[in-house]
């Protein structure tokens, strides 16, 4: 019986230095600013409209992902199409860029290899393959740098096509975009969603003609629920 009971007891304690390493392992994602100019390999009309600040996340193996942003968003009028949250955002709008140290996937899992990319708004389709993916309908879509090269607004379709050429499947890469709210806190910063285990990189975008900054949350880490 004693023995029985230390087996137990040995399974317990295992348990729970599982759980302390996972949860430990949980809240070491963490982000790091820093002056840095964005990367070469984008086209140098790309480059300007960037801001000289690298946001860096960190995880529990090192670097995850580097992120440029647009210093200035171009302006649209709102949209009422049925959930989009990025109301002033036209589709097919340059936001940013993605240096990947390392293999990563994206939001539906799919494998994206180490590089640089741009980063473009779009809406996701209201198909029957694309239902359940995310609350909300905005995403951003990641393009090979060599490629993308005219920070100039875009369609839909030039987007999506651009986004093919790094995943070469029938879907383009597409990375969750959420808005946050104020009790997300201070911007940029890394921010948990608990309801889905994903982890946002947050950040605020000033939009052409003024007004208050737009809160987004990027998933860099985490992936559709029922993927």
């Amino acid at each position: 019986m004693r023995a029985k009971n230390r087996a137990l007891l040995a399974l317990v304690l295992a348990a729970g230095s599982m759980l302390v390493a996972s949860r430990a392992a949980a809240q070491s994602y963490k982000l790091e600013k820093a002056a840095a100019p964005p990367p070469a390999a984008l086209s140098a009309a790309v480059r300007d409209t960037l801001s000289p600040e690298v946001l860096r996340v960190m995880g529990p193996r090192g670097p995850v992902c580097e992120v440029w942003l647009r210093k200035t968003l171009p302006a649209a009028a709102p949209t009422d199409e049925a959930d989009v949250k990025m109301v002033r955002l036209a589709e097919g709008t340059l936001v940013g860029a993605l240096r990947l140290p390392g293999d990563t996937r994206d939001f539906r899992q799919q494998i994206i290899h180490a590089g640089v990319y741009t980063l473009r708004y779009i809406w996701q389709p209201v198909t029957a393959d694309h239902l359940g993916l995310a609350e909300q309908r905005d995403f951003l879509l990641v393009a090979p740098a060599t490629i993308d090269t005219n920070p100039a607004g875009i369609t839909h379709d030039e987007t999506v096509n651009l986004s093919l050429k790094v995943t070469n499947t029938k879907h383009p890469s597409v990375w969750s975009l959420a808005p946050l709210a104020a009790s997300a806190g201070a911007l940029p910063a890394i921010v948990r969603n608990e309801d889905n285990d994903t982890w946002m990189l947050g950040f605020q975008a000033m939009l052409a003609g003024g007004g208050n900054p737009v809160r987004m949350g990027l998933v860099v880490v985490g992936h559709a629920p029922e993927i």
